[in-house]
């Protein structure tokens, strides 16, 4: 079994879809499980360049029924990338108000998240929660990233992998490439342990 779900399902969802292996799965696992779920497909152009302008003619050739959104807004000086860019996504997201977008936060997302949560922003929150902003819903984090690309593999499902993700000097980046496999070598329970943290509460505020 590759996917597994925290949460019920609602009848029908829009999926925000990056045209990464996460959001691809999500949105032919919804469109394929029995009843399409999908009504469309929320793309966010982030405005960053060659790879940006990619992923939005992927996802437009690919995919019906997209509503697609260009960040044009300058970031703010000295502000954070990453947190400008969520900012402005959940911003947009906010306007759609029909149906609930869900959005591919995987297992691996949780734990990043637990790990910045606990060691850099000393928060009492744990991890990503089921109910984001405005409309959004993660039904997926417990489907950990390995599985994800299996499912993408076995239904040969085409995705794009953005290269910045493999930029640290982004700190969920950083989190990701140098911290956590050196923590897997002390601790190789810690995503059994962060996935036992969702299971406990499925919709944490």
């Amino acid at each position: 079994m590759f996917v597994e779900l925290t949460n019920t399902l609602p009848k029908h969802c829009y999926v925000a879809l990056s045209g990464g292996p996460d959001s691809v799965m999500a949105a032919h696992w919804l469109g394929n499980g029995g009843v399409n779920r999908v009504v469309g497909v929320i793309h966010v152009h982030h405005n960053t360049g060659e790879f940006a302008d990619r992923a939005c003619e992927f996802v437009n050739k690919n995919y019906m029924g997209v509503i697609n959104f260009k960040i044009t807004d300058p970031i703010p000086e000295g502000a954070s990338k990453e947190e400008f860019w969520r900012e402005q996504r959940y911003k947009f997201f906010s306007q759609v108000t029909d149906y609930p977008i869900v959005t591919a936060h995987n297992l691996n997302d949780c734990v990043e998240e637990y790990l910045i949560n606990k060691l850099i922003r000393f928060s009492p929150k744990d991890t990503i929660s089921y109910n984001g902003p405005s409309n959004v819903i993660r039904p997926f984090r417990t489907t950990s990233r390995k599985a994800i690309l299996d499912y993408c593999r076995v239904n040969n499902l085409q995705y794009l992998m953005d290269p910045s993700n493999l930029f640290t000097k982004y700190l969920r980046n950083k989190i990701r490439h140098d911290v956590i496999p050196n923590l897997l070598e002390v601790n190789p329970g810690i995503f059994t342990q962060v996935k036992k943290l969702i299971l406990k509460d499925k919709n944490p505020s």
